[in-house]
């Protein structure tokens, strides 16, 4: 499980990045804060998480600018 402040996912090179380190770390849960992404959808999702097999949430920030996203998928990235 990884827990992680991005500050901002909303440059593609940093969503890359992230990509990649999620990758690497083979985890199946992940909490991102603070990702300042104002509509999530599930192209966005699989594109970070690397695999269509993945189900997520969304929990609103109430008076700041940040969102929290949890991503739940399958072992295996592609």
């Amino acid at each position: 499980m990884i827990s992680w402040n991005v500050r901002g996912l909303n440059d593609p090179r940093k969503r890359l990045v992230v990509r990649n380190l999620l990758r690497e770390w083979k985890c199946d849960v992940v909490c991102l804060q603070e990702t300042k992404i104002a509509s999530m959808n599930r192209q966005l999702v699989c594109s970070l998480w690397g695999c269509p097999y993945v189900d997520w949430a969304v929990l609103e920030a109430d008076r700041t600018a940040g969102r929290y996203f949890a991503y739940v998928g399958q072992k295996g990235f592609g």
